[in-house]
């Protein structure tokens, strides 16, 4: 077994979608880490600087200044790529993980979405189609 297949990142969206289009339709977007994500280069703000302009550890804001990841979070999406992107509070969200953590529902994402490397980490956990 090839333990760097199971070291990817795999990034996940919860949004609308399937069958009927309903919320909280999980899809699995790529092998690729949180900061390459669309929305964290449109929507987020990288802050080193508190509420008093104070310096601090570098954090994650949304466009209102909400925290979306405080300095230990944003220090293992750079370091990483994982991470949330959480812009609502219950969906809209962009996640990554790595693969050896992939949950059932996010190995059902996986299958149903047939990227180049799927097929291998579909195997490794003996997922049938």
């Amino acid at each position: 077994m090839d333990t760097n297949v199971l070291k990817k990142v795999a990034m996940f969206h919860i949004g609308r979608g399937g069958m009927f289009n309903n919320s909280g339709h999980l899809s699995f977007v790529g092998f690729k880490k949180i900061d390459d994500c669309h929305d964290w280069e449109q929507n987020t703000f990288s802050k080193s600087r508190d509420e008093k302009s104070r310096f601090c550890s570098t954090f994650l804001t949304d466009c209102s200044g909400n925290v979306l990841m405080n300095a230990d979070e944003y220090k293992k999406a750079i370091d990483e790529g994982i991470g949330t992107l959480d812009f609502d509070g219950v969906y809209d969200t962009t996640y990554t993980t790595y693969t050896e953590e992939l949950s059932d529902d996010e190995l059902y994402a996986l299958s149903q979405n047939r990227l180049d490397g799927v097929d291998e980490i579909l195997e490794l956990y003996n997922y049938e189609v």
